[in-house]
């Protein structure tokens, strides 16, 4: 929503920094993200998983909105 964080699909875990570089998150509900990408006009945060799922967080909730399953493979 602003330049104070900083959202990094790693390994195992979708992880949220600061501005600062120390973590403020770490969202295991988000298992092997592939793909990150932030949505300014609806505030969400959408992951692309391994396991053939999209995600949508509301970042000024901290609430997960929706999951859907692709059924077609990693994304």
């Amino acid at each position: 929503m602003n330049e104070t964080s900083i959202a990094a699909a790693q390994k195992r875990w979708l992880h949220v920094y600061d501005a600062y570089g120390p973590e403020t998150h770490c969202l295991r509900t988000f298992r092997l993200p592939l793909a990150l990408e932030f949505l300014p006009y609806h505030l969400l945060l959408v992951a692309a998983t391994e396991s053939a799922r999209i995600h949508y967080l509301d970042v000024s909730t901290g609430a997960i909105v929706a999951q859907h399953k692709t059924k077609m493979g990693p994304t």
